[in-house]
């Protein structure tokens, strides 16, 4: 063996030995000093009463897993109630003040009641009727709102384009007009 070898090995065996060292006194020497605890309480308590409480915690987990408690139904808030169309469209109105966002919702929503308005009223699809709204259905003052209505929203449009703060409440009269319409077609048939 060469003497570059027995170097090698004999500083292995120092830093074996110092590695050995820090894991007895840092893992060993606890596990030992639990171990003499453990035999120190068997001697001083007795071996009797060790076996008793282990054998009623074994039972005690026995009964559990044989007969187990109804579970209790995890409590959860109730859902909030259910809103109308005339309550969520009243909650839009009072946003639109404030939010672009809303007023966009506004007028898809009464675009949205337009088209199934004309749909009804004429007996289209919903795709004829949003195609006839686009083009010339609605009254010229409530078209582009209404256009607006259908178009995808556009961030950092906040203002929606008409200049009138009543057209929410003409297009919805508008609407109503449609369905009253349809409803007195309806009668003069029924005579």
């Amino acid at each position: 063996m060469s003497r570059r070898n027995i170097a090698l090995i004999v500083i292995a065996a120092l830093l074996g030995g110092l590695v050995l060292q820090r894991v007895a006194s840092g893992v060993l020497q606890p596990l030992f000093a639990v171990g003499w605890v453990g035999g120190l309480l068997t001697e001083v308590i007795g071996q009797s009463l060790i076996w008793g409480v282990a054998a009623i915690v074994a039972g005690i987990a026995l009964l559990r897993a044989i007969f187990p408690r109804e579970m209790r139904p995890v409590r959860r808030d109730p859902p909030p109630p259910e809103r109308t169309r005339e309550q969520a469209i009243a909650r839009l109105v009072n946003q639109a003040g404030r939010d672009g966002y809303a007023r966009w919702r506004l007028a898809h929503r009464l675009a949205e009641q337009a088209t199934q308005a004309l749909a009804l009223r004429d007996g289209l699809t919903a795709d004829a009727a949003r195609q006839r709204l686009q083009q010339d259905a609605a009254p010229p003052d409530l078209h582009s709102y209404l256009q607006a209505g259908l178009r995808q929203y556009e961030t950092g449009r906040g203002r929606l384009p008409i200049a009138a703060d009543d057209a929410p409440q003409r297009a919805a009269d508008w609407i109503s007009s449609l369905i009253e319409d349809k409803e007195q077609d309806r009668a003069a048939f029924d005579r």
